[in-house]
């Protein structure tokens, strides 16, 4: 199922809130495995763990 494009952002943002919020992945999730809104917020969750390290949010340290 396609996800609305001004949704993306909306469920990115969750994501995001929730990884900040120092939630866990599997508790965190409210969408289906595999549905575009999962993907969407899976990627807002992901960015910032993997961007996130003392120097802030969308540091990349690659």
């Amino acid at each position: 199922m396609d996800i609305p494009i001004e949704a993306v952002g909306a469920v990115w943002a969750k994501g995001r809130a929730a990884a900040l919020s120092g939630r866990a992945l599997d508790e965190a999730n409210e969408y289906p495995v595999g549905s575009a809104h999962h993907a969407a917020w899976l990627a807002g969750y992901m960015g910032v763990t993997r961007t996130h390290g003392g120097e802030g949010v969308g540091v990349s340290h690659q």
